[in-house]
């Protein structure tokens, strides 16, 4: 091996020795003592270990999320859609919305793909390592509800504001009472600028300049 195939090495080495929180003195002692066989056999435990460490968050944040039925971007058909001025399908799955902390609404008639799409932009955004929660907006103000009677309501709140993405799908579908609205008015308001909701609605987006939209052409 020689100095520029060792250089890169100790460089992979003392990457993946930061993110397993190795201490700067524990990684720099190693370095200076270890064989260059040592480095890399060292190398090879760190980086299996990294990559089970990610595929076992991908699972937990999967299941925490709570998506009814696993779906994918790439069995989406994207002819149909039509989207607000400046935006498309590249940046759409790029999730870029979620780092700036936009809002998707996503509507048109039902039986068109909707909650499809919400969903696998959410599994997208888990095997990326957010936090995701994916609600019907009946279960939720269900929940909400039940929370509140059972005075757990704040752990609730917490939870979702974990998410960096939280999924209200079937807005609008159903008519809430007073106390249910209210409470799913405080997840809402509680998200502004801190987390990109996404909701799935059959009634019409109003024009929200700060809300990303795009509708679903009918056949």
């Amino acid at each position: 091996m020689n100095r520029n195939e060792y250089s890169v090495l100790l460089a992979e080495y003392r990457e993946c020795a930061r993110k397993m929180m190795f201490s700067n003195t524990t990684i720099d002692t190693f370095a200076e003592t270890a064989t260059p066989k040592q480095v890399s056999s060292v190398l090879d435990i760190l980086s299996i270990e990294l990559k089970t460490r990610a595929e076992n968050r991908r699972i937990r944040l999967l299941r925490r999320a709570g998506f009814p039925t696993p779906k994918s971007l790439e069995d989406f058909d994207f002819s149909g859609l039509r989207y607000q001025d400046g935006y498309s399908t590249e940046e759409l799955c790029s999730l870029s919305f979620i780092e700036r902390v936009e809002n998707l609404v996503l509507y048109g008639p039902s039986g068109r793909g909707k909650s499809h799409l919400a969903t696998a932009l959410g599994i997208t955004a888990c095997n990326k390592g957010m936090e995701v929660r994916f609600f019907t907006a009946s279960d939720l103000v269900y929940a909400l509800s039940k929370a509140h009677k059972e005075n757990t309501l704040e752990k609730l709140y917490a939870s979702i504001e974990r998410a960096s993405m939280v999924v209200i799908d079937e807005f609008g579908y159903i008519p809430f009472d007073v106390e249910g609205a209210r409470l799913l008015f405080q997840v809402i308001s509680k998200s502004y600028e801190a987390r990109s909701l996404v909701f799935t609605t059959n009634i019409e987006n109003p024009n929200n300049k700060k809300i990303q939209t795009f509708q679903e052409n009918a056949a």
